[in-house]
C-alpha cells in the first residue's frame, strides 16, 4: 500500500524565498510544524515575523499569499487542536496545514444562505485580524485546465483567485515572470519539489 502525503516545503512572495518549511519528527517522517510537539521550521518562523510586524514592507503580500491559500481551494475543516482538514487534493491540504502553521488559519466553511456559494472565515495574525471570504463562483481544478479559480468577495471587493501549474499560469498574468520569480521556479524543480503559482486580479464588482 501507498500513501499519497504531500508536504508545503517552500515558497517565494514577492521575489523573495522564504525558506524550508519542513521539519523532521523523531521518527524521521516530514513535519511542518503543525503537530503537537513539531519544532517550527525556518520558513515558518520567518513568515510568522513578517506577518507580525505592520511595517516590514512584506507584510501585506505575505498575509494575501497565505489568504489565497487559505480560501482557494474545497477542502473542509473539522474544529479541534489542530483543526483537521478533510479534502480529495494532498497539496490543498497541505497548503492549508502550512497557512495554519504560519499564522493564517482556515477556520469554517458554511454555506451561503440561500446561494450555491460558500463563505469561508479565516483567521488572520493580530495586525490582519478575522476575514470572511464570500465564494462566489468556483471552477474546479481539471486536467485540461491545469488551475484551479475562485471568485470571491472580501471588504466589499471582489477578487479571482487562480492556483496552477506555473507554464500554465504566466500566459494568463499581466506580466511576465520575474527574473527571482523564475530562479525560485528552477530552484525548487532541480529540488525535485512539485510547483504552483498563485495569481490574483481585482474585478469591479458591478
Amino acid at each position: 500500500l501507498t500513501e499519497n502525503e504531500m508536504v508545503f516545503a517552500s515558497c517565494s512572495i514577492g521575489g523573495q524565498d522564504m525558506g524550508d518549511f519542513r521539519v523532521k519528527r523523531k521518527d524521521g517522517s516530514a513535519a511542518d510544524g503543525t503537530q503537537p510537539g513539531d519544532a517550527l521550521a525556518p520558513g515558518i518562523e520567518k513568515v510568522r515575523a513578517i506577518m507580525a510586524n505592520k511595517d516590514d514592507p512584506a507584510c501585506q503580500e505575505t498575509f494575501w499569499f497565505f489568504l489565497c491559500m487559505a480560501v482557494c481551494h474545497s477542502v473542509q475543516v473539522e474544529q479541534g487542536d489542530p483543526p483537521k482538514f478533510a479534502g480529495s487534493s494532498p497539496d490543498e491540504v497541505a497548503f492549508l496545514d502550512a497557512a495554519e502553521a504560519s499564522g493564517v488559519q482556515f477556520r469554517a466553511r458554511k454555506r451561503l444562505p440561500g446561494k450555491s456559494g460558500w463563505s469561508l472565515t479565516v483567521k488572520g495574525p493580530e495586525t490582519q485580524g478575522e476575514k470572511t471570504f464570500e465564494i462566489l463562483c468556483e471552477i474546479a481544478f481539471t486536467s485540461d485546465r491545469k488551475r484551479m479559480t475562485v471568485i470571491g468577495k472580501m471588504d466589499e471587493q471582489v477578487y479571482c483567485i487562480v492556483k496552477g501549474a506555473d507554464n500554465v499560469m504566466q500566459p494568463l498574468c499581466g506580466k511576465r515572470y520575474s527574473e527571482a520569480d523564475n530562479e525560485a521556479l528552477s530552484s525548487y524543480s532541480k529540488l525535485g519539489l512539485r510547483t504552483l503559482v498563485f495569481a490574483t486580479k481585482t474585478l469591479n464588482a458591478g
